[in-house]
């Protein structure tokens, strides 16, 4: 069953048995009836003087602005206590703290609820008012199961019924009947649940209260709902249904309707479903009910899933496509509708809904974008729960304040009492027969409450075990389906994400298969054109055109040079390249690279130092790939450095695990700032414009360097200082081989 239909009749048990007048004892109907009482009151308030009967109606008057205005009910409340503090009215004083109570628990704050109605207790004990005493108890009662506090509910509401029954007030009994039903029934105690329902029928019956009847005639078929048997909840929620439309309730009404429609929903009965929903929607615009509004929208939502879900096989697209469409637009009202009203966790499980509907109708932008919401919500429900859960907290640490207060209290009274004893002792000698037979009277009647007390702790305590029990299976309920929910939520977003992944993945392979090709198809011919610029150049006598040929040719290498860069990146993005490592002397290798430099070097008054730590070092290495290192090493130092000199040093470093072989190639050129280094790596990225025509970059040489040094098993670093040059660190680990 839903959580709307299962809350709704919590709701109306807890909020109209207690809704009713304190003083007129009629149950407002409407807003208007209310309106114009309210208006007569306060015209008879405007004739009272300050006496117990001002405090009278400004209490009433407060109690009937209960749930339509909070601040103007406050306002009468605070009177009450005022006047009737100052003419020392106590039971209007007591009356006043209970209609206080009530509205901080309508509000939310639980904490001064229950502190109210303390101050309240307290009075009505001093004025041994029984009744008072049992409708406070039942009031607390409810403000303990608002803060799931169910041991000091149980106890208080068993508190209420032990006066009740001691007064014969058949109502009161029945309405703690009915409370500790729903306490039984939120504990998943259902069978139990319905004992205590019934009872409670049975007096409504024999009193002829109709609204309190039908009340507990839904509460016995929202019961016989959860435990599946759906004809027999049916049986009842009409039977609440009739007594609602003859009272004229059409607030009640229309939430019944619902309800019968929701079993219907359940029994695959989709017609009779339908129609239920429908005219609970009806009845929910006429009455401006805007949380029944929203939820029969997200109720027919819900059915055409369940209707589509059911004719997918049997039915052609268009039909399944018209029936996707009417959940999508229920489903968006729904949302709408708790959105405004600020009803998170309603919002979130329509949203879920809604998101389900525009994957099946393919809209996938507007699923995720719910999927999105969804997110947002759960974070903020997390911060509202820990909220209530710290509230509840205060409230239970507050009361066991208190309690620990009143034992010193009533430790210190029996020490005063010892000692009254002891001083007055001698007087009451005389009276030792009327104390010794008003002692055995005592003794018998503390027997007889004992007893009492006994039975009444046995059915407590039995209460408990089953509440406890049913906690216990509620919280492991649901719990589970929290994570359920929230695994199901993350995989699907999670799933989601796979997908874009692997697109993006794809795109990019797509992209280095193309540059691979692309740049294969324009070096073959770049080629050519080269060979012919060089031909030209050597045949050719006039300077001008000579130089003309010199620029194709330089421009052209220029490109080769790029393609050549842009096909290694290609190779390395597309997995391509093949590491192919065997023992070579690295020193040599290193010496036969640096050669191919020294006439450029020359040529640009730039001195070259190499500073190596042996005459030959074997170490297992690609060749290739380590020319190429080292090339667009000593080809960056050159470019961006315009005096001074370039060194290239090694050296074999130790440490406790293992041995690397370092290389380091230092320049005295323009530097790089700190925080441009993690810059210098990516592709196509360029920090300055190279200094010569041969040497512009193209933003690929030290990002391809550094892939190659980490193909091969190594890492680079970079120490730069602006202004002052630029030293490149690369380290290989090694298996030093025999020297050559």
């Amino acid at each position: 069953m839903s959580i709307y239909n299962g809350k709704i009749f919590l709701l109306i048990s807890f909020l109209l048995i207690e809704f009713v007048q304190i003083y007129s004892g009629q149950k407002k109907l409407d807003n208007r009836f209310a309106v114009s009482k309210i208006d007569s009151l306060k015209y008879l308030l405007s004739q009272e003087a300050t006496d117990t009967s001002k405090v009278n109606l400004l209490n009433e008057i407060s109690w009937n602005l209960t749930t339509s205005d909070f601040d103007e009910s406050l306002k009468y409340a605070n009177l009450a206590l005022k006047y009737s503090s100052e003419i020392e009215f106590e039971k209007g004083k007591g009356d006043a703290y209970n209609i206080l109570g009530e509205i901080y628990r309508y509000k939310g704050d639980i904490k001064l609820s229950i502190e109210n109605h303390n101050y309240a207790l307290d009075i009505f004990e001093k004025l041994k008012d029984n009744h008072k005493i049992a409708d406070t108890k039942s009031k607390l009662g409810i403000s303990f199961f608002n803060i799931s506090d169910f041991n000091n509910s149980l106890e208080n509401f068993n508190s209420a019924l032990y006066l009740y029954q001691e007064l014969n007030y058949k109502k009161g009994i029945a309405d703690i009947y009915g409370k500790i039903g729903i306490l039984l029934s939120t504990a998943r105690k259902y069978n139990s649940a319905l004992e205590y329902f019934k009872k409670a029928v049975m007096i409504y019956e024999n009193l002829n209260f109709k609204s309190s009847l039908a009340i507990q005639y839904g509460n016995i078929g929202l019961t016989y709902s959860e435990l599946n048997r759906l004809n027999q909840a049916i049986t009842y929620y009409k039977k609440a249904l009739e007594i609602f439309k003859k009272i004229d309730d059409k607030y009640n009404f229309a939430i019944y309707l619902g309800n019968i429609g929701l079993v219907y929903a359940e029994q695959n009965k989709f017609s009779e479903a339908l129609s239920y929903f429908i005219n609970s929607l009806k009845y929910s615009q006429k009455i401006n009910d805007n949380y029944g509004i929203a939820y029969q929208y997200g109720s027919i939502g819900k059915l055409k899933l369940k209707i589509y879900d059911f004719n997918k096989k049997i039915s052609s697209q268009i039909k399944l496509n018209e029936i996707l469409n009417e959940a999508e637009l229920n489903l968006t009202k729904a949302v709408e509708g708790f959105k405004n009203l600020g009803m998170l966790e309603e919002e979130k499980n329509y949203l879920l809904l809604l998101a389900q509907t525009n994957k099946l109708r393919g809209n996938y932008s507007l699923a995720i974008e719910n999927y999105s919401d969804v997110m947002k919500i759960i974070d903020s429900l997390n911060y509202y729960t820990n909220k209530k859960v710290l509230a509840e907290l205060e409230v239970k640490q507050h009361i066991e304040k208190k309690e620990n207060q009143i034992k010193l209290l009533n430790e210190e009274n029996a020490n005063k009492t010892l000692m009254a004893f002891g001083l007055f002792g001698f007087i009451f000698i005389g009276f030792c027969t009327s104390i010794l037979i008003y002692f055995f009277y005592r003794k018998k009647r503390k027997q007889n409450i004992l007893l009492i007390e006994t039975e009444k702790k046995l059915r407590s305590k039995k209460i408990q075990l089953e509440i406890y029990q049913g906690q216990l299976e509620q919280l492991v309920y649901e719990r589970t389906q929290e994570l359920e929910n929230e695994i199901n939520e993350r995989k699907k977003i999670e799933k989601d994400l796979v997908i874009a992944k692997e697109n993006a993945e794809a795109a990019s392979n797509s992209k280095s298969t193309f540059l691979a090709n692309m740049s294969h198809e324009l070096r073959t011919p770049l080629v050519g054109i080269l060979g012919y610029s060089d031909l030209m150049r050597s045949m050719l006598d006039d300077p001008e055109l000579k130089e003309m040929a010199e620029g194709i040719n330089r421009t052209g290498k220029r490109l080769l040079s790029t393609l050549s860069l842009i096909l290694d990146l290609a190779r390395l993005e597309s997995n391509l390249v093949e590491v192919n490592a065997h023992p070579i002397d690295i020193i040599q290798e290193i010496r036969e690279t640096c050669t191919s430099f020294k006439g450029a070097l020359s040529n640009k008054k730039l001195g070259f130092e190499i500073n190596v730590h042996a005459e030959t070092f074997m170490i297992d290495m690609d060749s290739s790939m380590f020319r190429v290192i080292l090339e667009n090493l000593i080809n960056n130092a050159f470019k961006f450095t315009s005096k001074g000199e370039i060194k290239i040093i090694t050296s074999i470093e130790n440490d406790t695990f293992n041995s690397n072989f370092v290389l380091k190639v230092q320049d005295s050129g323009i530097g790089i700032s700190k925080n441009q280094i993690p810059m210098i790596f990516k592709e196509f990225k360029q920090l300055s414009e190279g200094f010569t025509k041969d040497f512009q970059g193209s933003g690929l040489g030290l990002a391809i360097t550094k892939k190659y040094i980490e193909l091969l098993g190594g890492k680079i670093e970079v120490e730069s200082e602006l202004g002052k040059g630029t030293t490149f660190i690369i380290s290989f680990p090694i298996k030093i081989q025999s020297a050559a």
